[in-house]
């Protein structure tokens, strides 16, 4: 009798001791696995519509707000113009770009905060130094359209212009190194990371600067004459 007995109670404590294992490892691990790659999906969710939809809207009404100071600020020379009505309309006016701002202050650190929170959940990937530094130029690029936009120097139009330009070239670039990590849990290779950088370092035409630290359009290639 109890020979028969032993192997169902070896039999029944292997499954108990199964099910403790299941239960406390490998269900655990599951759900912390399914929670990183729910967080994962989110936040890359979260940061590629921030600079494909929310950057454009923010810095788009920013864009508007600068351009009324600018001109109320040549209205001030204007002696045909009552200078008290135009200086209350300034202020007004800087008070909007101020807020407008600001939005776009936020945004940039929402997008930084973004970084740093998908870098945690795979921190030895490759990539991260590069966008890193992709996201900062892209936010000394909005700097740079705010310093000559507003500040004591304001650029030409002309360089207004191209520091614009130069924002949104590179607000693609960083959105560009998130579209490897949208096809899969995990950021991209290093093989895949060299591609993506081939991909945004294509030849570009040569560009001509138009003031200090800003270059202008791509200067165009004079044609060979005909043979």
């Amino acid at each position: 009798m109890n020979d028969k007995l032993w192997p169902i109670i070896l039999g029944a404590g292997l499954a108990l001791l199964g099910t403790i294992l299941v239960q406390s490892i490998v269900v655990p691990w599951t759900q912390a696995r399914t929670r990183r790659r729910e967080r994962w999906e989110k936040d890359l969710s979260e940061l590629s519509n921030l600079l494909e939809d929310q950057f454009p809207r923010s810095l788009a009404r920013w864009r508007s707000e600068v351009i009324g100071v600018r001109v109320i600020r040549l209205a001030l020379d204007d002696p045909a113009v009552g200078r008290d009505r135009v200086k209350e309309l300034l202020q007004t006016t800087e008070d909007d770009e101020r807020e407008a701002r600001d939005a776009v202050d936020q945004d940039c650190d929402r997008m930084l905060l973004l970084i740093a929170r998908l870098e945690r959940l795979r921190p030895s990937a490759p990539i991260w130094s590069r966008l890193h530094m992709k996201a900062r130029m892209f936010n000394v690029s909005v700097w740079t359209c705010s310093l000559g936009g507003t500040g004591e120097k304001p650029f030409t139009d002309e360089q207004w212009d191209v520091a614009w330009e130069a924002q949104a070239q590179m607000r693609k670039e960083v959105l560009a190194m998130l579209e490897p990590m949208a096809a899969s849990y995990r950021p991209p290779s290093r093989e895949l990371l060299r591609r993506s950088r081939g991909r945004l370092n294509v030849r570009r035409p040569g560009r001509r600067r138009v003031g200090p630290g800003i270059e202008g359009p791509p200067e165009s290639t004079p044609s060979k004459p005909p043979a």
